[in-house]
């Protein structure tokens, strides 16, 4: 009985150690530039023509999910890609954490932030992404 509760303790406890390794999924535009979270504060350059892809997890099942608050008019609207995280088995993990993924095309030469937020159920902010883009 002892060593079920130890494997099942440890399994536990290993879930989130592996979600944070998992690459993020590649559902993006070719050429797209992949934007990661510990990128916030940065400067990207872009060109014109191309797409940025700010690719953040989120956690749904617990109402946690990033959402645009601003970003500047030489952006496109974005598109959004979701998956689930997954494990070396390829499982996606039941319940964890899932990959949003804000697809913006260039449409014209200038410089902006933008900002994103991690709202919870009541659309309290948790957390802010910034990243500045230029455009040429």
């Amino acid at each position: 009985m002892r060593s079920w509760i130890v494997a099942i303790a440890l399994s536990l406890g290993a879930t989130p150690a592996l979600a944070q390794t998992t690459p993020a999924p590649a559902p993006l535009p070719e050429g797209a530039i992949a934007i990661a979270a510990d990128q916030s504060g940065q400067t990207i350059e872009a060109a014109v023509g191309g797409s940025i892809a700010i690719q953040l997890r989120s956690q749904p099942s617990i109402g946690s999910n990033w959402f645009l608050a601003s970003k500047p008019d030489f952006l496109a609207d974005p598109t959004q890609v979701s998956a689930p995280t997954v494990v070396s088995t390829g499982a996606p993990i039941v319940g964890g954490q899932r990959w949003q993924a804000f697809v913006f095309g260039v449409t014209e030469a200038g410089s902006g932030e933008v900002i994103l937020e991690r709202r919870d159920r009541t659309r309290a902010v948790l957390e802010t992404f910034t990243v500045s883009i230029v455009a040429q």
